[in-house]
C-alpha cells in the first residue's frame, strides 16, 4: 500500500548509489588512473581557453542499462573532463534556450539548415557564479566551414 511511510522507505531506497547504479566517483578514479598510465593531463580544466571555438560534436541515445559500460570503454581512451573537482563524473550543466512562438531557432538546428543558430544561457554546478550567453551556429561541413559556438 502507499502509506506515508511506504513513500519514504522507497525514496530513500532509490536514491542509495547501489539502486541508481551510480558509479561517478568509481568512473573518476578510473579515469584518472588511465591518465596517469596515458601520462596526459586533458582531462584538465584549461581556465585561460579561448571561449569561441570550434567544436565537432555526435550525440548518441544509449540505453540506460548500457551507460555504465558505456562509460568505462570511453574513460579507457578519454579521461572524464572535469570542469572542477568533486561532484563525481556528472556535473551539472545549466542551459535555457531561447525562441520565438513558432521554435523557429529549434526547428532550424533540427534540419542542420545553414545559419540556423542556438541562443542560450549556460552556467556550471548548482550555485551560479557566472553566467554564459552563447550563440552556436550550424554550418555544413561539406562546405569546407565548421559549426561555431560564441561566447
Amino acid at each position: 500500500p502507499m502509506t506515508p511511510c511506504h513513500q519514504f522507505y522507497m525514496a530513500k531506497l532509490r536514491n542509495q548509489d547501489w539502486i541508481r547504479n551510480d558509479f561517478s566517483d568509481v568512473f573518476v578514479s578510473l579515469s584518472d588512473c588511465h591518465s596517469l598510465l596515458r601520462q596526459d593531463d586533458s582531462g584538465s580544466a584549461n581556465t585561460d581557453a579561448k571561449q569561441d571555438f570550434v567544436r565537432n560534436t555526435k550525440k548518441y541515445w544509449v540505453p540506460t542499462e548500457h551507460i555504465s559500460s558505456l562509460k568505462h570503454l570511453i574513460l579507457q581512451h578519454l579521461p572524464v573532463f572535469r570542469m572542477w573537482t568533486g561532484a563525481g563524473d556528472s556535473q551539472l550543466v545549466n542551459s535555457v534556450y531561447f525562441d520565438n512562438r513558432q521554435m523557429q531557432l529549434y526547428h532550424g538546428r533540427m534540419d542542420k539548415t545553414p545559419g540556423a543558430i542556438a541562443l542560450r544561457l549556460r552556467w556550471y554546478g548548482t550555485e551560479v557564479k557566472g553566467v554564459y550567453v552563447e550563440r552556436k551556429t550550424h554550418l555544413d561541413s561539406w562546405t569546407g566551414n565548421v559549426s561555431v559556438k560564441e561566447r
